[in-house]
């Protein structure tokens, strides 16, 4: 068998950066979204993968406004929250969207 001559990430020895690079391609959190809409909740069984929790922020965010969206034209008022958790299944956040028809007194 003939011995290694060159170390598995190239010459010289690997920067911490690389190895943090390596990882970061290899392994993303996963995030799930528990959905409540009017109070009927829906459990994520799933989960999603996101480099950041910024970013499973922003899905979340769209997430509910697009059910909101979806929810106007059959009830009103529509309160849609999602509960986003971390991979053991622990609240990290809550987005939320209410809509509702505010009337103001006629003159």
């Amino acid at each position: 068998m003939k011995p290694l001559t060159e170390p598995a990430f190239g010459s010289g020895s690997p920067s911490l950066g690389t190895l943090r690079s390596a990882v970061t391609l290899w392994f993303m959190p996963r995030f799930f979204f528990d959905v409540s809409e009017n109070g009927d909740v829906t459990c994520d069984g799933d989960g999603f993968e996101f480099r950041t929790v910024e970013a499973a922020a922003r899905e979340a965010t769209d997430a509910a406004t697009e059910i909101a969206h979806d929810l106007r034209l059959k009830e009103m008022p529509t309160t849609v929250a999602v509960d986003v958790l971390n991979s053991d299944r622990q609240a990290l956040f809550t987005v939320e969207v209410t809509m509702r028809i505010v009337r103001t007194a006629s003159t």
